[in-house]
């Protein structure tokens, strides 16, 4: 078999490549920090590197919804605090109004305090969370769940 000299050449120039090609991989393992460029330098790495960029974005949702159930109760627990101090006010002008010793005029004025009262109440029932959602409405978050008539 015969050798010619612009294969023996040819040989070299691809022994040249084949060792920049490795360089050039090696260098930009160095530069990026990172063993595993692309998913066919190591498939089983690659595997679980992308199982583990799953479970950090389960977990970073998760995290999420968290936070958002947090605030959503905080807003809730607020509004029935509130709804609370609404419901001893109108028993307390209710006792008050018992009282056999009132005028009139004396229970015309509780009645319009619990007439205020009633209508902070429905304000209080128809709090919006900061999308702009009712959050007592349940799945119908754009409907007020109160309307006073």
């Amino acid at each position: 078999m015969r050798i010619s000299t612009s294969w023996a050449q040819q040989l070299g120039v691809n022994a040249m490549n084949a060792q920049q090609v490795k360089m050039s991989k090696t260098q930009m393992q160095l530069s990026s920090g990172l063993n595993v460029l692309t998913p066919s330098d190591d498939p089983a790495a690659a595997v679980r590197t992308l199982s583990l960029q799953e479970t950090i974005d389960k977990t970073s949702q998760s995290q999420d919804n968290i936070a958002m159930a947090r605030s959503r109760l905080n807003i809730e627990e607020g509004s029935l605090g509130t709804a609370e101090n609404i419901m001893f006010r109108a028993k307390e002008l209710t006792v008050q109004a018992l009282n056999d010793t009132l005028t009139l005029q004396d229970r015309q004025a509780i009645k319009s305090e619990i007439d205020q009262l009633l209508q902070e109440m429905v304000g209080v029932a128809n709090t919006k969370n900061a999308n702009g959602e009712y959050i007592y409405s349940g799945d119908l978050s754009t409907t007020p769940p109160v309307a006073w008539d």
